[in-house]
């Protein structure tokens, strides 16, 4: 079957062999129906033609067969095809698996789309499995390979002058950019979905339109200017009907609906958060079928409309046990999938020694039949085989290797999925929750209002773990990096604890900061900030009421700025100081006024300060205090 192939995407098939231990990596297999009409060459091509036009038009129309349709494409395509048939045949499965939310699946085929481009030299072909790749990984929350394949599809896109393709590529491009919530890439995104509007509205490409106000919107929802943001989004909205695709529209309307809450706007709310609502059941989306009926749950409930509050609270929990069941459901597949690669990998392992027992025992018995000319020329002979065998087993090591890997960057993009999905809507979640917590002090009764203060600062921790989590997943994909910048540190100290000075003084804690005016750093103000929040917090966090936290700095040998982080608080065993920085030892244990504690965000802190050129060191001593000192490069 595969002798129509050359080498390189032999090797790339292979991959698609050892996936098949998941059904869902495994493509139909033609029907006898079909096979029963193949008796020429003629008859060959001709079933290849109607199966990559029929391909083609049900991905065109959203078909819900189109994914069993172009796995028979591959096979045929496999079976009879030419390499353009075959690339053709795997862009059309990614295409589908793509339309299914099966990311995995579609970045396979697309890889093996890329080697026959590659191989053909096709520019063309290249600039849009380019696109489709990085479009599957910003899916999966890899920002680093989703922009690495967005800027080579757009460069490819530029030498073939295609307007199209530059305009869709920026769009992506400013997706992971706004995405980002850091200043200066939002409005490098917004300049990147400008440029591409400006294309749009050449071609008169609707769905693009819609891509790119979106995009806006959330850009000016980040500025905080909501009447900017509310007014591209209703232009999206308007242009929906001209679109092809509408599956912009449940996304627009939530976004709408949470803009008029926050205002004071609630019948408003009410009344986009139902059409996001009915437009989510239509399209069975879980995540917005849970964030439209929540809006409306805390809309009705601030009209005091308790029957109709009640009924979508219910509608959200159960949209949200749905979308945790799928995930659940996901994660089994992984781990199911791990188990089986893990028992082929023994099963090998166990064979190869079988083989090699028996190649000892045959050796040892044809030395004592054979004369010594024999013996000397079946040796050189065996000397070849065992070469010949030698090789083929480490090119099967080397495909094991590449498994692994790949294992690897499953449990890595299902980890990134599930922050990123849950993301955007549990902040804004928190945001309705804050909202609550500021206006219903007059209208509920204390222990109404109590709950609703409760429910706050729940969301409040949990929303603090999804960071750490996702910051860590990010860590994990190398998709951190530092851009070091000269800083004044007292000040960016000031700005960084802010935040933190209401806990301070909630614990009747002393925060004191000892920092030169004059001392400067040369580091990632992110990655820098970050480091300080999570060990002030920490401090805080192990601290009783009454206590002191102490926050210093001084230079060491003129090129590195040492850094401390004391307190006066319940410090750490030698235990937990020796399992403090182990991803595989449990160290977590609640503060002193019951704060919860993951242990992840020491962690991140010590990966954020080794990207930065710093070491951290810990000393402590239980019921004494702990003090964290950092060290970081000088200007």
């Amino acid at each position: 079957m595969f002798k129509i192939l050359n080498t390189g995407i032999m090797r790339v098939l292979a991959l698609v062999i050892v996936c098949a231990f998941q059904n869902v990596f495994a493509f139909a297999q033609v029907p006898d129906s079909i096979l029963s009409q193949i008796k020429t060459v003629e008859d060959q091509s001709r079933l290849i033609r109607e199966y990559a036009r029929l391909s083609h038009d049900q991905i065109l129309a959203l078909d819900p067969n189109a994914l069993s349709t172009s796995d028979i494409y591959v096979e045929l395509a496999i079976k009879y095809g030419k390499d353009r048939d075959l690339a053709d045949a795997f862009h059309c499965n990614g295409m589908a698996c793509q339309a299914e939310e099966n990311h995995i699946k579609a970045i396979t085929n697309f890889l093996q789309e890329q080697t026959i481009w590659e191989k053909l030299r096709d520019n063309s072909g290249l600039a849009e499995v380019y696109y489709n790749l990085g479009d599957c990984y910003r899916a999966l929350f890899d920002s680093r390979l989703a922009d690495e394949y967005l800027k080579r599809a757009y460069d490819q896109y530029e030498i073939l002058r295609d307007s199209a393709g530059i305009g869709k590529a920026l769009n992506r491009m400013a997706a992971i950019n706004i995405d980002s919530y850091m200043p200066a890439r939002i409005d490098e995104g917004y300049e990147q979905a400008s440029r591409s509007q400006s294309i749009a509205i050449g071609l008169a490409n609707y769905d693009l339109m819609i891509a790119n106000y979106v995009l806006m919107g959330s850009y000016f929802s980040q500025k905080k200017e909501p009447e900017k943001s509310l007014e591209v989004l209703n232009k999206a909205r308007k242009l929906i009907p001209m679109a092809k695709e509408k599956f912009h529209l449940a996304l627009i309307l939530n976004n709408i609906a949470a803009t008029y809450y926050r205002a004071g706007n609630h019948l408003e709310a009410i009344s986009y958060a139902n059409l996001a609502y009915e437009d989510a059941i239509n399209t069975r989306t879980n995540v917005y079928e849970w964030v439209s009926a929540w809006s409306l749950y805390l809309s009705y409930n601030a009209l005091n409309r308790m029957d109709s509050a009640n009924k979508y609270r219910g509608q959200a929990l159960q949209a949200r046990i749905n979308i945790i069941n799928e995930v659940m459901a996901n994660q089994k597949n992984i781990y199911e999938f791990k188990y089986l690669k893990e028992k082929f990998r023994m099963d090998l392992e166990s064979e190869k020694k079988q083989k090699n027992l028996i190649y000892v025992i045959w050796i040892i018995s044809f030395l004592l039949v054979t004369t010594t000319v024999a013996f000397l020329y079946f040796r050189n002979k065996r000397l070849r085989l065992s070469n010949r065998l030698l090789s083929e087993q480490n090119k099967i090591i080397e495909e094991q290797k590449k498994e692994l890997s790949l294992l690897t960057l499953y449990k890595d993009k299902v980890y990134s999925v599930i922050a990123h999905d849950l993301r955007s809507p549990f902040s804004g979640f928190i945001g309705l929750t804050e909202i609550l917590a500021d206006e219903m002090d007059t209208k509920l009764s204390p222990e109404h209002y109590k709950m609703v203060v409760e429910l706050n600062k729940s969301a409040g921790k949990l929303h603090q773990l999804l960071e750490n989590l996702l910051q860590w997943a990010q860590l994990q994909q190398g998709a951190i990096v530092a851009y070091p910048e000269h800083l004044p540190f007292s000040k960016m100290v000031d700005e960084s604890l802010y935040a933190i000075l209401e806990m301070a003084a909630k614990k009747d804690i002393a925060l004191i900061i000892h920092i030169p005016e004059g001392i400067s750093v040369f580091a990632d103000r992110y990655l820098l900030e970050s480091v300080l929040r999570n060990l002030t917090w920490n401090a805080l966090k192990f601290t009783p009421r009454g206590g002191q936290v102490e926050i210093s700095a001084y230079p060491d040998t003129g090129k590195i700025i040492v850094v401390e982080v004391s307190d006066s608080g319940i410090g750490m065993s030698p235990k937990i100081l020796e399992n403090l920085f182990h991803f595989d030892k449990t160290v977590n244990r609640s503060g002193t006024d019951g704060e919860p504690s993951s242990g992840l965000g020491l962690m991140i802190c010590k990966e954020f300060i080794e990207k930065n050129g710093g070491k951290l060191h810990v000393k402590s001593e239980e019921g004494k205090g702990s003090t964290f000192t950092f060290t970081v490069p000088a200007s």
